[in-house]
């Protein structure tokens, strides 16, 4: 099975600047139609699968995305 990731956002880090929403290559990104303390949309995931490619990560010059691999630790529990 292969791996599988998600995108967290550090939300009140982001100043709006979207270049992770351009940047990812499977556009799982888009903007928040919500705001954050700062009154900026950040980014969120839309659904689209992550690949994990964390483009997006390094491309955020606030470093407020992270890439993680999701477990599966809780499916295998239940089988």
């Amino acid at each position: 099975m292969p791996a599988r990731y998600q995108i967290r956002v550090i939300r009140n880090f982001c100043k709006g600047c979207e270049l992770c929403v351009g940047i990812c290559p499977r556009k799982a990104i888009v903007l928040s139609v919500k705001v954050n303390k700062s009154g900026v949309h950040f980014p969120e995931p839309n659904g689209n699968p992550c690949i994990g490619c964390g483009q997006c990560a390094v491309i955020c010059p606030e470093a407020a995305i992270e890439i993680f691999m999701v477990s599966d630790a809780k499916k295998e529990k239940k089988q």
